[in-house]
């Protein structure tokens, strides 16, 4: 799973193109477990924005989810970090104020 807080990651994949900051919802993009040779057409979906129209993927609009994982080692932000299941995630739509000049 990844989570953007923008339509891209790494400055061109586009995970989550439809995706807005202001709807209070999470757009979540799963990827199945592809064989190799699959990763080209899933990787040309991902940099053209398509890959809600991949077979490969399935898409979703929530505002709280519940992640249950088998194992406690998660990688979060470029990190690896140790957190037990289930983790209970919720969006709090508007509450976060950001002050600038």
């Amino acid at each position: 799973m990844c989570h953007c807080q923008q339509l891209t990651i790494w400055e061109y994949a586009l995970i989550a193109p439809d995706a807005t900051l202001d709807d209070g919802l999470f757009d979540l993009v799963f990827i199945k477990k592809i064989k190799f040779y699959k990763y080209f057409v899933v990787a040309y979906n991902l940099m053209n924005g398509k890959i809600k129209r991949s077979s490969e993927a399935a898409h979703f609009k929530a505002s709280e989810l519940t992640i249950t994982a088998a194992s406690n080692l998660w990688h979060i932000d470029g990190e690896a970090v140790l957190i037990d299941s289930p983790v209970h995630i919720k969006v709090l739509p508007l509450t976060l104020h950001i002050l600038s000049k």
